[in-house]
């Protein structure tokens, strides 16, 4: 994992980014837009390494947005952050694509842990076409980042799952 990884917070309530960038800066840098549309267009200009995302956002819902985050941006973890959360929402999400699914009254030791173990893993990702001999434009690389190595997909595991 990088220093100063970037988070794209999209999220209508201000004090959610707020808490969010208390915990994580100066170790992570933070930006914050406010709705669906808005978090579209900023995600090339910033090129965020982590998403949080709140399913309920105007203009656009965010099932919405993860859906598009995913056609166009596969590569970016995103992990819903919700005040609404549900099991059938939590399971749409993690079909959606969603690594994960984190309720907006969270423990603040949890989402630190959450987003290194997130980042990590996406870093492990990366790594892991040199770790097993792997370079340059292989076949075994598929484009979600898994790795086809002995006819098995390979990802690394995630350190934490909440």
């Amino acid at each position: 994992m990088s220093n100063n990884a970037t988070i794209l917070v999209i999220d209508d309530e201000l004090e959610v980014p707020k808490i969010l960038a208390h915990l994580l800066e100066p170790e992570f840098s933070i930006y914050r837009v406010g709705t669906g549309p808005e978090g579209l267009k900023i995600v090339s200009v910033v090129a965020p390494n982590l998403i949080f995302l709140d399913l309920n956002l105007p203009q656009m819902s965010g099932t919405s947005v993860l859906k598009r985050l995913r056609e166009e941006h596969e590569e970016i973890p995103v992990i819903i952050l919700t005040t609404y959360g549900g099991i059938h929402s939590a399971v749409q999400a993690i079909k959606l694509g969603a690594v994960d699914y984190l309720e907006k009254l969270f423990d603040n030791q949890k989402i630190k842990q959450v987003v290194r173990a997130v980042l990590k893993r996406k870093q492990d990702v990366h790594d892991l076409p040199n770790l097993l001999g792997i370079v340059g434009e292989s076949s075994q690389i598929k484009p979600d980042g898994s790795i086809l190595y002995n006819n098995k997909v390979c990802l690394p595991p995630l350190d934490v799952w909440v």
